[in-house]
């Protein structure tokens, strides 16, 4: 995915959205797996994860409809995820609860980190 898609999609995040703080620290070595992009391949893959300045960005695979948005700052080599916002409008995404919503980031976040 070009940067010109990746800014486009990024700018179509949703104007209605929850919002978390996560304080997550993932490690250089962690972080990498995210820095080139992560883009399914198959219809069974369901995200495209990508950077965009100071954001992560979890879209939809098929539709680029970006569900998370993260927030992340770079220290010392190591990266603080600091906070989430999470899509709320009901045409694109259909959950309400925030806690829900954190759980399976975190999970998706370890599958993809490799992580048990």
């Amino acid at each position: 995915m070009d940067n010109k898609r990746k800014i486009k999609i990024a700018n179509s995040f949703s104007d209605k959205y929850s919002e978390t703080e996560l304080n997550l620290n993932l490690t250089k070595s962690e972080f990498g797996k995210f820095e080139n992009g992560i883009y399914a391949e198959s219809m069974d893959e369901k995200w495209n994860i990508f950077l965009v300045d100071n954001n992560m960005y979890w879209t939809r695979s098929w539709t680029n409809i970006c569900i998370y948005k993260v927030e992340f700052e770079k220290l010392n080599g190591d990266v603080k995820l600091i906070n989430m916002k999470v899509n709320r409008n009901p045409n694109e995404y259909n959950n309400n609860d925030l806690k829900y919503d954190v759980k399976i980031f975190k999970q998706l976040l370890d599958f993809y980190l490799n992580k048990d």
